[in-house]
């Protein structure tokens, strides 16, 4: 169950995501899973300058869960391929039930 390794949770139980980001690809959206690093992989159209990647992250992420983008932060590797995404009041069985479905073609 590769979800368990995705998606974490905090001490105030709200779940983190870790990812692994493409800027500036032709794909836009949540593309993969790395099991070797254990990470959702985001493709962004967007290059990884100024912030730009970062905000269509957030994007993509918002409409992946159905969230508001107020309740996603990301709170590790701003200026990293590599990032932790904390999401706020939103339940992490919910998460990794859509994380799971969609890795496994559902």
């Amino acid at each position: 169950m590769p979800a368990k390794l995705i998606v974490q949770i905090d001490f105030s139980g709200n779940p983190i995501v870790e990812v692994e980001v493409h800027p500036n690809s032709s794909k836009k959206g949540i593309t993969n899973y790395n099991k070797w690093r254990g990470k959702l992989q985001i493709s962004t159209k967007s290059p990884a300058r100024k912030g730009e990647a970062n905000k269509e992250i957030i994007e993509i992420i918002a409409e992946y869960f159905n969230i508001q983008k107020s309740q996603i932060q990301i709170i590790t590797g701003q200026t990293s391929r590599f990032k932790q995404i904390k999401l706020f009041d939103v339940n992490i069985d919910s998460i990794n039930a859509k994380i799971l479905k969609n890795l496994e073609g559902g």
